[in-house]
């Protein structure tokens, strides 16, 4: 199953991803793998994909993902 998420941060790039990561361990109290040069965590329960691209609108969301959002 495949699931987005979208955040909205005032961290950069590197401190998101540090946060998300200490977040992801806390949680799963078991080792989790940080491929840095992918923007990637993984763990034994999941993987997780971490895209830092800023997003232009909401249409272009729709159109990229194919997606339907009630905004």
């Amino acid at each position: 199953m495949d699931f987005t998420l979208f955040l909205v941060s005032n961290l950069d790039k590197e401190a998101l991803i540090r946060t998300i990561y200490d977040i992801v361990c806390n949680t799963v109290e078991d080792k989790v793998t940080n491929y840095g040069d992918f923007s990637c965590l993984s763990c034994k329960y999941f993987t997780l994909d971490i895209e830092t691209e800023d997003i232009i609108s909401i249409d272009f969301l729709r159109e990229e993902y194919m997606m339907e959002i009630n905004v």
